[in-house]
């Protein structure tokens, strides 16, 4: 795909996720198959030449481009990032995918081939395969026509977070935009872990299913 760019967020904080010695100290360091789950990633999007930004502690396995620095404290401060510092916005389509997101390969095929100007991935409702019933959303499209817009709503809906203490996550762009159409669902396995508590409950299921989607 021409002139398209890709960022995998993977510098957050991970508040949520309290592992135990076992456990890996970030959630997309979890092993799907031999791989982890960011390293999966970029690899399913490897002809799109991923650009990984990383937490500066993350060993570097895979062939990626990769931009290390810390958290940026918010989810929403995060995407802005993408689009103020020096990798910047300046492609036809620009992706926004968050690193620990366990994505099926319809999924990625659904990401590669859209042309809508805008689009969220995720789901809302419940997971009927891993059993999760949190609604999520695992990143953003947009074309070069909507990302002045785009970018300034998501500027605006950051600071509004910080000053009152919203949501910091792309629901806010969604509820903002106020489009039904924009989300888009793949209806499969497609996940992340937030807790230690949905890893025992479900990650068993999630990458048994990933085992059966090679």
């Amino acid at each position: 795909m021409k002139n398209c760019k890709l960022f995998i967020l993977a510098q957050g904080k991970d508040t949520k996720w309290k592992p135990t010695e076992s456990l890996p100290k970030y959630k997309f360091q979890l092993l799907v198959g031999e791989d982890t789950i960011l390293d999966r990633n970029i690899k399913l999007f490897r002809e799109l030449n991923p650009i990984a930004i990383i937490h500066p502690d993350y060993p570097h396995n895979v062939p990626a481009t990769y931009y290390s620095y810390k958290s940026p404290g918010m989810l929403l401060h995060g995407i802005v990032s993408t689009k103020n510092n020096d990798l910047g916005w300046n492609a036809n389509r620009i992706i926004i995918l968050f690193g620990d997101v366990v994505f099926s390969r319809y999924a990625v095929s659904t990401i590669l081939e859209d042309t809508a100007l805008l689009s969220l991935y995720g789901r809302r409702g419940e997971n009927f395969i891993t059993g999760k019933l949190q609604s999520e959303i695992f990143g953003l499209s947009v074309y070069r026509d909507l990302q002045p817009d785009v970018g300034t709503a998501l500027y605006w809906l950051w600071r509004a977070a910080v000053t009152y203490g919203y949501a910091s996550n792309l629901w806010s762009l969604y509820y903002y935009i106020k489009n039904e159409q924009i989300l888009k669902e793949f209806g499969d396995y497609t996940d992340d872990i937030d807790s230690v508590d949905e890893y025992n409950s479900f990650g068993e299921y999630l990458f048994d299913a990933v085992e059966r989607d090679k």
